[in-house]
């Protein structure tokens, strides 16, 4: 009944007008998400669950507040340029070298494992083409970086041993994005492959965004330093902007996508002693950009088709977190990851992500998709959404409840005593530097110890 009168009201105030401006929508918009999300707030429900739930009730498929969709689509974008374009500025090219086996082995199991399973279940038990097939699987095996990151961001997250798996996977599904789209137009019917026409593009791409980055690597700190030495702080902001925009645009030309244009461009700011800076200026404004990312979202839900078929529609969509959150945690016990670690990252990253509608939408204008699996797909691309959102706030919560049932072991113990065996021992958290001088010394004074080390290539290394 509240959402109701609010709807009346807004809807009364506007009622002398023959229709709303674009600028009159988003005015509405923002009166009905800070009353949604004071609402969530008081329910202690995350405020993205609020930004989505905003989006359904003033989209198409709601109370129809908004009719310039794609004007909201145009906001979010820029949201999730600047939401990368942080997360790149949190980082440092030293850090994603320490990633790089995660990236190329983690990244290449959990999107070419959830590919062949998708794959699978598609064209043997639910009979469908092989393009057909093909299409769906490369849609269910992208997550969402913008949910990921930016909850990871909120919770102090992303310098953590999952928050890296996590990174690492999400970067190189958003390259994997470029070759998929590259695919989708040859999937179509009648269509032939040139395989050859897509190697060069990537091939051109790789080469274009290279020499861009070892350039822009040299040359944007020392402009940064020019433009802080005038110590004005409007310019600052302006400068900061405009280099992560033009490096996301050449991006976007090269044939990749904005966001990791903009992670790129963070990156390289990330190299200099400014990125702070930088960070502390533009995070205001991305968090007002982001949330009109998660509105948008929740305007692409169809309500009345998840009505009509609200029972397979969930079940789909728990089937495919299930199998994402294990294909996830498979793939980085193979490479040696923990335990806890893996599946901490194999449920943070169990949803459909946002460059899924992309591919989607490109699918279905391709005849790909029939109008049926457009709308499930896309119901349980968002149904996959949201229920990660609560699931990753509350993940330390459900590991530690399965921690009753398994042993989410830090360091694989190679045969070694047991810990449940142990008594009178000295725990050593974290194995650098100090950690092996303790060692050394309860191996002196043959005194029983065990190590606890999150750190994935230390684990891997001394197993």
């Amino acid at each position: 009944m509240r959402i109701i009168s609010v709807y009346l009201l807004i809807k009364g105030v506007f009622n002398t007008m023959e229709h709303f401006s674009f600028l009159q929508e988003i005015t509405v918009v923002f009166i009905l998400s800070s009353f949604v999300i004071f609402l969530f707030n008081k329910m202690k429900l995350p405020s993205i669950l609020g930004f989505i739930i905003t989006g359904l009730l003033a989209g198409p498929y709601g109370f129809k507040l908004v009719s310039e969709v794609e004007q909201v689509n145009l906001i979010s974008e820029i949201g999730i340029i600047l939401l990368l374009f942080t997360i790149g500025l949190e980082f440092s090219l030293k850090r994603l070298n320490k990633i790089k086996d995660i990236f190329f082995y983690g990244g290449s199991l959990q999107v070419f494992g959830t590919i062949i399973l998708t794959f699978t279940a598609a064209y043997f038990i639910l009979g469908f083409s092989v393009k057909l097939s093909l299409v769906i699987s490369f849609i269910i095996s992208l997550s969402s970086t913008a949910i990921v990151l930016k909850i990871f961001q909120e919770q102090g997250e992303t310098q953590t041993p999952h928050g890296n798996i996590s990174v690492g996977i999400l970067i190189f599904q958003d390259i994997t994005v470029v070759i998929m789209l590259l695919l989708i137009p040859y999937l179509s019917a009648g269509a032939q492959a040139d395989f050859a026409g897509i190697a060069y593009a990537l091939l051109k791409s790789a080469l274009i965004i290279l020499g861009f980055f070892l350039v822009a690597r040299k040359i944007v700190p020392k402009l940064i330093y020019e433009v802080l030495k005038l110590q004005n702080n409007e310019l600052f902001l302006i400068f900061s902007l405009s280099i992560c925009f033009i490096i996301a645009f050449i991006a976007d030309k090269a044939g990749l996508s904005l966001a990791f244009g903009a992670f790129l461009a963070g990156i390289i700011i990330s190299e200099s002693e400014y990125s702070h800076h930088v960070f502390e200026n533009i995070m205001p404004f991305k968090e007002v950009f982001v949330s009109f990312f998660f509105i948008s979202i929740g305007m692409l839900l169809n309500i009345n088709f998840f009505l009509q078929k609200p029972f397979t529609i969930l079940a789909l969509t728990l089937l495919i977190m299930f199998f994402k959150c294990i294909i996830v945690v498979l793939g980085m016990r193979i490479i040696k990851i923990p335990l806890k670690a893996a599946f901490l990252a194999g449920i943070s990253l169990s949803q459909i992500g946002e460059f899924s509608f992309l591919l989607t939408r490109f699918a279905y204008e391709n005849g790909i998709l029939s109008d049926a699996i457009f709308q499930y797909l896309i119901s349980s691309t968002i149904i996959t959404m949201m229920l990660s959102i609560l699931l990753i706030k509350e993940m330390h919560v459900l590991v530690g409840w399965l921690d009753r049932f398994i042993t989410f072991d830090a360091l694989e113990k190679g045969g070694k005593k047991p810990v449940s065996s142990l008594k009178n021992h000295v725990i050593i958290i974290g194995y650098g530097i100090s950690g092996k001088n303790l060692v050394k010394s309860c191996k002196t004074f043959n005194i029983p110890y065990v190590i606890i080390e999150f750190n994935p290539k230390t684990v891997r290394y001394y197993s």
